[in-house]
């Protein structure tokens, strides 16, 4: 997994954004600073928060680019990244993933 902090287009905001390889996708969240510059449990947007949910890196950076400045060669990182830990279902974390969606769909019945 990577995560890159980058500058937000709207003060107060942070913005983290990278590749989720367990999730298999692209993810950004936007975080509200609250007074002491801390960020918030909860993003008050996010992109990438379930499986597979935004595999294509031109789509991910057209939404991130409301809120963030892209870096240079940006995109080109993210493709790294995604190619340097493809998603693989078997591995712990993608499997530790499945349990906790199965427990929270077993909860909502």
């Amino acid at each position: 997994m990577s995560r890159y902090d980058l500058v937000s287009k709207e003060e107060g905001l942070t913005v983290a954004a990278g590749w989720d390889g367990p999730l298999d996708t692209f993810f950004y969240q936007v975080f509200r600073l609250d007074l002491d510059g801390d960020e918030p449990e909860e993003p008050i947007d996010a992109i990438g928060q379930t499986p597979s949910e935004c595999r294509s890196v031109d789509r991910f950076l057209t939404m991130l680019a409301c809120h963030a400045v892209l870096p240079n060669a940006f995109r080109h990182r993210l493709l790294a990244d995604q190619e340097a830990e493809p998603h693989d279902p078997n591995t712990a974390g993608a499997r530790f993933l499945r349990l906790l969606q199965e427990a929270e769909r077993q909860q909502s019945r």
